[in-house]
């Protein structure tokens, strides 16, 4: 820009210092022919005088002699030249009288009753050289036209110099113009520049301080508005920030998928939670139409029929695209503009309800088997305290039938409420959690010592294998005796006679492993995955003599997980089942 500046200005005054030179070269030039002009009339008057007094003169004239005394007395040269062209005499040169000047544009004009004046170079002087002729008067029954030519070479001259003045001017205009023009320029151009480098930061949210112009002019103006919308930009395009970071913080934590589109199905939002709903993951989903992304059908449905229909939509559905089913919640509703009303786009938000689902169904179930659970016992007992209202009726023998009854299901009954109530606690987050350390050896050996009595009528070979290993472990000791109990005893519970129950105990620096491995009846397969349930027996037909509420494993399941740990199930039906309880060893967890 500094150049075109400094390139216009030198431009400028070249074509001024020209025009002015031309002006002033045509001015003089003007001048110094009106001055001839005034000349040439004033002689030609003169000579018309003396020609026609001479004219009534009886010896004649002798046009030579006469042109040479005017020529030298007026210093211009004279020519006489007959009104048809042919040349009478001449001051400067008699050799003309033999050419034929008619057709000369002053010979012409003066034939016409004109003054005719002419510039251009003589043929005979080869000099710039300006004529004027008047019209022909009648001398002697001639007529004569008179012609009076002056070199105006001094005219080139003068031109010649001034165009030497005009290329000096000019240079040394340039030099000038080019200093100070430069210092000038630099001082307009320096502030346009900063305001250049400024905005081309901030194009790229780079927001640099105010540039500063002390030129009192537009150019300080400019550079204050800018500065004010520079601050104003930065201010807004931060609340902005601001307020995307915090919408896209709660987009994130939010726990159900956000969807919102336009007017034409091109996605405006797509938060992490639905591509974790919905299993997909693009790059850059934002502005993809949504029916070109490999998402659940009735999802788009949905939100085409909000789209069309202005309609909001709440639906369940099964998400069949993915191996795992999943249950899926989804309101679709339109987005207004909040100053005309105007539909812009629509909002889809998506719920996995899977778990909550099947949480339901669960406590459904689990109501329903603690009601048959306790009505079983309940009936019993009902039953024969009604027996026992009719006693006199009844011998010592069959009272005491009954007490045992009661108290067995009294017993039972005790179970399974105590089950119960640990399968609550242990579920319970707000229960808080001991850090006990515990002594599995110690707890394997009281367990092993507890069940003695069940394992010794059924004739069962009851053995531990313990490796020596330096471990540490800390939580509820009460759980964790619990847990053992839980899988030694249904171990044995479920050996047939003479049948062996090994409890192991094993582990390294990462990990301990706990299993409990029988050879009794082994469960199927398909029941594998469903033992972990409150209240689920493997085929009750095989397992009715077995006494038990159902809630053993899924106490020992919610004890695990308390450890942070897992467990595992191998089995194989009529050969034998082993339960392996893998948990972090805490002495050397970082």
């Amino acid at each position: 820009m500094k150049k075109k500046i400094l390139l216009t200005y030198i431009i400028l005054l070249l074509i001024s210092t020209l025009i002015t030179g031309v002006i002033f070269s045509g001015f003089v030039e003007n001048h110094y022919i009106s001055k001839l002009d005034k000349k040439h009339d004033a002689n030609i008057k003169l000579i018309e005088d003396i020609l026609i007094l001479m004219g009534k003169r009886e010896e004649g004239i002798n046009y030579f002699n006469l042109v040479k005394r005017l020529s030298k007395r007026f210093g211009e040269r004279i020519t006489f030249i007959k009104s048809d062209g042919e040349v009478i005499a001449d001051s400067f040169n008699n050799s003309i009288i033999f050419e034929d000047l008619s057709k000369k544009p002053e010979i012409v004009k003066a034939n016409l009753g004109k003054i005719g004046r002419v510039k251009r170079i003589d043929h005979l002087t080869e000099e710039l050289t300006y004529f004027s002729a008047f019209p022909p008067i009648e001398i002697n029954n001639e007529e004569v036209i008179i012609r009076i030519s002056s070199s105006i070479e001094e005219i080139r001259k003068i031109n010649k110099l001034i165009f030497e003045y005009n290329i000096v001017a000019i240079s040394l205009g340039l030099i000038i113009t080019f200093c100070i023009g430069y210092l000038y320029v630099d001082r307009i151009v320096e502030p346009i520049k900063e305001l250049t480098i400024a905005s081309r930061l901030i194009s790229k949210g780079f927001y640099v301080k105010s540039v500063n112009a002390n030129t009192k002019d537009e150019i300080e103006d400019l550079t204050n508005n800018f500065n004010i919308m520079s601050s104003v930009i930065k201010s807004t395009i931060k609340k902005l920030n601001t307020k995307n970071s915090e919408l896209d913080a709660i987009l994130a934590s939010m726990l159900s998928g956000i969807i919102a589109v336009d007017n034409n199905n091109n996605i405006l939002l797509f938060n992490s939670e639905a591509e974790k709903i919905l299993n997909i993951k693009y790059e850059n989903i934002i502005h993809s139409n949504i029916d070109n992304i490999c998402i659940n059908k009735e999802v788009i449905k949905a939100i085409n029929r909000t789209r069309d229909f202005d309609e909001t939509v709440n639906i369940e559905i099964v998400d069949k695209q993915n191996e795992e089913k999943k249950i899926l919640k989804i309101r679709t509703t339109v987005i207004k503009n909040d100053l005309n009303k105007e539909r812009i786009g629509v909002l889809c938000v998506l719920q996995d309800v899977t778990e909550k689902r099947k949480l339901e169904r669960m406590r459904h179930e689990f109501v329903s088997n603690v009601s048959h659970e306790l009505r079983t016992p309940l009936t019993s007992i009902s039953g024969f305290v009604e027996t026992l209202k009719l006693w006199k009726q009844l011998d010592d023998e069959n009272i005491n039938e009954i007490i045992n009854i009661m108290e067995i299901e009294n017993f039972r009954l005790q179970r399974l409420i105590n089950d119960i109530l640990k399968l609550s606690e242990i579920e319970n987050i707000i229960v808080q959690r001991e850090n006990e350390e515990i002594n599995i050896i110690k707890i394997i050996e009281i367990v092993k010592k507890t069940l003695e009595p069940m394992y010794k009528s059924k004739n069962i070979d009851f053995y531990t294998d313990i490796d020596d290993f330096d471990y540490e472990i800390k939580g509820n000791k009460d759980w964790f005796y619990n847990m053992i109990l839980n899988l030694c005893s249904n171990a044995v519970k479920y050996t047939n006679d003479n049948g062996f129950v090994r409890i192991k105990l094993h582990g390294d620096r990462e990990k301990i492993v706990i299993s409990v491995k029988d050879n009794g009846i082994g469960i199927p397969d398909e029941d594998k995955e469903k033992i972990f349930e409150r209240f689920y027996r493997v085929d009750k037909s095989r397992s009715k003599a077995v006494k038990g509420t159902g809630l053993g494993l899924a106490i020992v399941k919610y004890v695990v997980e308390s450890f942070d740990g897992k467990i595992f199930v191998k089995s194989t039906l009529g050969k034998g089942s082993e339960f392996i309880v893998v948990i972090p060893n805490f002495k050397y967890k970082a």
